[in-house]
């Protein structure tokens, strides 16, 4: 019988810092771990990377919700 561990959450944004010579953009990311799962709604999650964007200097490109499980046989 396989269980899983507590989901673990972490919000991760995405920023736009530029463009390469290929033409490609290029981000800086930021991590905010150990997200509340039960606040984690996905309004909340959008709420909480446009809130953050204001206060940044680089526009905001992607919000990312992770959650990772680590799944234990028992």
């Amino acid at each position: 019988m396989m269980y899983t561990t507590k989901d673990n959450k972490q919000i991760k944004l995405g920023f736009l810092v530029g463009v390469s010579d290929l033409g490609k953009p290029i981000f800086k990311s930021r991590s905010y771990k150990n997200v509340d799962s039960e606040f984690a709604t996905l309004d909340n999650v959008q709420a909480f990377g446009d809130a953050l964007a204001v206060l940044s200097e680089l526009p905001l490109d992607r919000v990312i919700l992770a959650t990772e499980s680590e799944v234990i046989r028992m």
